[in-house]
Parts: structure tokens; C-alpha cells; sequence
């Protein structure tokens, strides 16, 4: 198949049952040529997300993925690099690993400093209150993470929220098995 091009379009999903509604507005899809079991390079897709209870404006979206390396049967997928951004949120990171009926995933993620009570709002989630009105207006997070067989881990991390900087592990178990967390941090003032 050539390569794919799909620009200014929209893609409703309409569920009358449950009363929902989502659309993909401005909608851009582009991809090199498309040949099972070769790599798939410079994809990107974004647009715009409405959902009822979001923004009116809606969300916008992006997806860059220069390179992605998957064999025909999809039992594995390797992704050096990729970079993504919802609302004011931004990353880049990288997914390697091998999928089928024991996924076994892995990879990096490295975000930009942004607002989480901007990024709330657009959602139509509301920030916590806090005494100061300033409080959870910025967020950073990297790491590296890893998924097998329904078991997560977040390891190492750090985390910036406003002024305070964190740093540690998480680990949760499949299921409903326990987990486990380590943090190191400085300041904390929990009166914000």
C-alpha cells in the first residue's frame, strides 16, 4: 500500500446506549508507504478530541512517531522514539517489547513542565481545591516503565509538582496484588 494521507477530516463514534458521543475534529493522518512486516515511518496523526463534559473548544492532539518496527504477525513492536502532546501536556519517550498472550513491554516517557489544573479544566475535571491558588500549577514527570503480564513498574522517576521535587520507584503487582513505592524528596508543604 502507497503512503497514507488524510488531511482537515472528522471521525465520529456515536453510541446511543450509553449516550455518548465522541469526535476527532481537523483531523491529520500521514504515513510512508505501508508494507507488512517493514518498518512504518514518519506517522503522525492529530486533530482535535470532543467528548461531552470537555472544553468546548475540545482538546487538541498529536502523534509523532518517526519509526515503528513491528513483524507482520504483530508479535512484537519496537518504537525508538516517539513524541505526543494532549491539551498543554507533552512527551517523548520510546516502547519496545513483545505482545501476544504475555505482553511484556517496555520503555521511557519524559514530559514537558506543564499546568495539570489547565489540562483538568479542558477535561471537565475539577482541580482539588487548595489554599493557594497557585498550588498544582506545575508538573513534570520522566521515567522509565515497564508492563508484564499486568504488572506495572515506574522505575526510576522523578517527579516535579510546583516546587517540589520527588524521585523514587513504583511497582504494582497484576491483579489485585500488592504494591510497592519508594520516594525520596525535599520540601514538601502539604498547607498549599
Amino acid at each position: 500500500m502507497g503512503a497514507i494521507r488524510i488531511e482537515d477530516s472528522r471521525l465520529s463514534f456515536v453510541d446511543e446506549a450509553a449516550a455518548r458521543h465522541i469526535e476527532l475534529a481537523s483531523l491529520d493522518l500521514t504515513t510512508d508507504e505501508v508494507v507488512p512486516g517493514e518498518p512504518l515511518t514518519d506517522t503522525a496523526i492529530s486533530g482535535v478530541l470532543h467528548v461531552a463534559g470537555f472544553a468546548r473548544h475540545g482538546v487538541p492532539f498529536a502523534l509523532r512517531v518517526p519509526k515503528l518496527d513491528a513483524p507482520a504477525d504483530f508479535s512484537a513492536v519496537q518504537v525508538e522514539e516517539f513524541e505526543i502532546s494532549f491539551g498543554g501536556l507533552e512527551a517523548e519517550g520510546a516502547i519496545r517489547g513483545t505482545l501476544g498472550d504475555h505482553p511484556r513491554l517496555e520503555g521511557s516517557l519524559e514530559t514537558n513542565a506543564f499546568d495539570p489544573r489547565a489540562l483538568l479544566t479542558a477535561l471537565g475535571i475539577a482541580a482539588p481545591a487548595t489554599t493557594d491558588p497557585e498550588a498544582l500549577g506545575k508538573l513534570q514527570l520522566a521515567g522509565g516503565w515497564k508492563f508484564e503480564d499486568g504488572a506495572v513498574a515506574i522505575d526510576p522517576f522523578t517527579l516535579l509538582l510546583d516546587d517540589t521535587r520527588l524521585a523514587g520507584n513504583v511497582r504494582m503487582a497484576a491483579g489485585a496484588g500488592p504494591g510497592e513505592f519508594s520516594l525520596r524528596g525535599g520540601r514538601v508543604d502539604v498547607a498549599r
